[in-house]
């Protein structure tokens, strides 16, 4: 039975008054509300840097500092770079050791990131990000190299802690929101995804179009908009 548009011409009245009302419900309801997460900026990633440097650098501290300049120069999602659980470790599908590599191994001036699986790559066919260095203090290519260093070439996850144990989402999130505090940022405004959020407004605000923006940050429709945030000043 073709009935055309329910919506068009006041045919099923009813039916849209019960869509408003869903619509009225889930827009009150506090657990639908999503929580405000602010841009992991340029300014913050220096705050981070310094606060972790005020003591000396531990080996875990390098190797947070390297996750936190590829998730935002890279765009990445976190769950790209992290895994759920000790035990999730897929090499088939998580960022591994062998995924990094650099085009000169004494001095390097550019990276490349193999990226197996993704939430935008349901078949896996994977893609690899090119990241350059910037000779400047926030460089990820700097970061990786200091952390592969003290990591070594052994095989598995690429961010791990030196006991062993892989990074997390949770572990990655926590370290970070404690290096906040720490730099009296108010950590309660981030998570991992302010990274990627991050990102996307500094590119915004340097100028960068939209649909480089969109390139680099993999995604397939105008969703990135909603994450670029620039400041009122």
């Amino acid at each position: 039975l073709n009935m055309g548009d329910p919506f068009a011409g006041n045919i099923m009245p009813r039916l849209e008054y019960i869509t408003k009302g869903i619509k009225r419900a889930e827009s009150e309801n506090p657990a639908r509300k999503t929580l405000v997460r602010m841009p992991i900026t340029p300014t913050i990633l220096q705050r981070l840097k310094q606060e972790w440097e005020k003591s000396a650098l531990t080996n875990d501290t390098v190797m947070i500092w390297a996750a936190c300049t590829l998730a935002f120069f890279g765009f990445l999602r976190i769950g790209e770079m992290t895994i759920a659980n000790n035990s999730a470790y897929d090499p088939s599908i998580h960022l591994s050791i062998s995924d990094v590599t650099f085009d000169h191994a004494s001095s390097p001036s550019a990276m490349f990131i193999t990226i197996k699986a993704s939430k935008t790559d349901p078949f896996r066919k994977g893609i690899t990000l090119a990241l350059g260095r910037t000779y400047r203090p926030l460089c990820p290519v700097a970061a990786m190299a200091a952390y592969l260093q003290r990591r070594g070439t052994g095989s598995g996850p690429l961010f791990r802690f030196m006991d062993g144990e892989p990074l997390t989402r949770k572990k990655f999130v926590e370290q970070v929101k404690k290096g906040l505090t720490a730099a009296g940022v108010d950590q309660k405004k981030y998570n991992g995804h302010s990274f990627r959020i991050g990102a996307a407004t500094t590119a915004a605000m340097k100028g960068m179009e939209d649909s480089l923006i969109k390139t680099l940050g993999r995604w397939e429709s105008a969703a990135y908009l909603w994450y670029v945030k620039i400041p009122r000043e």
